[in-house]
Order: C-alpha cells, then sequence, then structure tokens
C-alpha cells in the first residue's frame, strides 16, 4: 500500500505549501481526494486478489498437516507403547541413582528405537520428578520435553508446519495493509459505507480470516496465530 504513504505525503507537501494560496490548496487537496477515490478501487481489486490467493494456500495448508499428523501417527504400534511404558517406569523407579536413570535413557536414545525413544520423552517426566527433587531431575526433564517434538514429527509435517508459519507472516502482513486502506478511506469505522452496510469493502476482504496476537509469558514474545473461520 506504499500508494497510500504516497498519498499522505502529497498531502501534507500541499497543506504546508506556503506558495499556495487557500484556494490553491483546497484545489489541489480535492485532484488528490479524487486521485485517492479512483485508487480505491484498485485497491480493494488487488488485496481481493491477495486475500484469494492466500486463503486458498491456507486451507491447502491445513489439509497438509492434517495428511501429515495422520502419516506421523501411522507409524506407532500403540499396544507395544504401551507395554513399554511399564516396563519404562518400573525401570526409572527401580533405578539405583539418578545417574542410573540418565544411563537408561541414553542407552535407550541411541538404539534407534522410536518407541523407547518416545516412551522416553512422553511418559517418565513424573515417575523421574517424583523420585528425584532436584534441578538436575527438573532439568533432565524438560531436555525430554524437548526432544519430543523431534521423536513425534516427520519431513513431512515439520515441512506443513513451517509452510504455516509462513502463511501466517503472510496473513498478518496483508491484514495490516487492508486495514491500512480501511483506515485511509473510511477512517477505520465500521459501517461507514451504505453499500456495504456494516462492513467496509476492505473488511469484507479479510473475512473468514481470524488473526489474534497474545504475550508469551515466558520469552515475552508476541505470538501472531491466524486462523481460518467459517
Amino acid at each position: 500500500m506504499n500508494k497510500l504513504q504516497e498519498f499522505e505525503a502529497r498531502k501534507l507537501q500541499i497543506e504546508h505549501n506556503i506558495d499556495l494560496s487557500a484556494e490553491g490548496k483546497k484545489k489541489a487537496l480535492a485532484t488528490l481526494q479524487s486521485e485517492a477515490d479512483n485508487y480505491r478501487v484498485t485497491a480493494v481489486r488487488e488485496l481481493g486478489a491477495s486475500w484469494t490467493v492466500l486463503k486458498d494456500k491456507m486451507k491447502s495448508n491445513v489439509e497438509s498437516v492434517k495428511a501429515a499428523e495422520s502419516k506421523a501417527a501411522s507409524q506407532w504400534d500403540y499396544s507395544r507403547l504401551n507395554y513399554m511404558a511399564q516396563a519404562v517406569k518400573s525401570q526409572v523407579n527401580s533405578a539405583a541413582s539418578f545417574e542410573d536413570v540418565q544411563s537408561l535413557y541414553s542407552k535407550a536414545m541411541q538404539s534407534g528405537d522410536a518407541h523407547a525413544r518416545r516412551v522416553w520423552c512422553e511418559v517418565v517426566q513424573e515417575n523421574v520428578t517424583a523420585k528425584y527433587k532436584t534441578g538436575e531431575a527438573v532439568a533432565f526433564t524438560k531436555q525430554l520435553q524437548a526432544e519430543l517434538y523431534n521423536v513425534l514429527t516427520i519431513p513431512e509435517l515439520d515441512a506443513a508446519k513451517a509452510e504455516g508459519t509462513e502463511l501466517t507472516r503472510q496473513a498478518a502482513d496483508l491484514h495490516a495493509q487492508t486495514m491500512q486502506a480501511n483506515k485511509y478511506f473510511y477512517g477505520g469505522r465500521l459501517g461507514t459505507n451504505a453499500v456495504w452496510g456494516t462492513q467496509t469493502e476492505f473488511e469484507a476482504l479479510a473475512q473468514g480470516v481470524r488473526i489474534e496476537q497474545k504475550i508469551d509469558a515466558e520469552s515475552m514474545a508476541t505470538i501472531t496465530s491466524v486462523e481460518l473461520v467459517e
């Protein structure tokens, strides 16, 4: 929406031009406003085309994530996981020391057995912290939590989620551009366009996409989430 920034800059130039009379400024501003009004149709068309492409990509990405999650889940024998979970819990509970627990974990992670790795990362955390109430044990369970994603994911899921992250960024950027245009032409107010009723044409473009932002309590970073809604 660099064009809108251009209109704003030209407006300021006209308003602060000491060589223009009051009447001259009035005429120049009217000409500029007419040009901006004509551009509004172009802005709606261009933004609308961008939203159409982006929404289609987002819908496709949702399906890609679901398919990848289904494929990732299909690699597990849940009967075997349940059996191994009981065995590993017993090993942790009967371990002579925390060092022995760490040794058992290292062997499991080096075994190449994905089921063993998952059980250690997903199941035994409470057993470890219940038995060993130390900072070292807490750090160890955090290590297990961090490793769990790597155990559960597959390349297709990583790729789909990475695409989703990029689409989230694009959606937030496009939403900001759309609301910038809405604010420029309508002051950002709902219901200012009699044709569209309670929405301006710019607000209608972003309909069906919910964008939310929240602050992560631990990192204090702003987390943006985007969701397609009916």
